[in-house]
């Protein structure tokens, strides 16, 4: 989830201490869909236990990317599919199992920052559609 609101962007600092490489690192709310539960479905779900925001979808972006993770034991792939949403309630509790922090970032401000994974790549990518999103629904 790409979530909006006064025209900052929303992001999480992951509380992951048993993976380093994900740990007090910068990431958008998301996460595994569950059996029967359709993508913005699964964006609004996450938002709410990851950050404590309701959120309403917006707008898919043009954007789709894949990310592996190999380890000795298994393997599996991360989809990074962008959507962008609105902040519709809720009182922005975030849930101290899964974030050390949250913060609104200036979208230009957004890249400064160490994201998680693909996070970064996929921002960059996103960058251009998201300012004119977040201009024609006045997020």
């Amino acid at each position: 989830a790409v979530v909006v609101k006064d025209g900052k962007v929303l992001m999480n600092l992951r509380n992951d201490p048993h993976r380093l490489d994900y740990h007090n690192k910068w990431e958008f709310p998301g996460g595994g869909v569950e059996f029967g539960e359709t993508m913005q479905e699964n964006v609004v779900r996450e938002v709410k236990e990851e950050v404590g925001y309701d959120v309403e979808v917006v707008k898919m972006l043009q954007y789709i990317g894949v990310e592996s993770q190999e380890y000795p034991t298994h393997k599996y792939q991360i989809y990074l599919i962008p959507y962008v949403c609105r902040v519709v309630g809720g009182n922005g509790t975030y849930s101290d199992s899964e974030s050390l922090a949250v913060k609104w970032f200036d979208p230009e401000d957004v890249l400064n920052n160490e994201l998680i994974g693909a996070n970064a790549s996929m921002y960059n990518e996103i960058l251009p559609e998201l300012k004119l999103v977040i201009s024609e629904f006045n997020l």
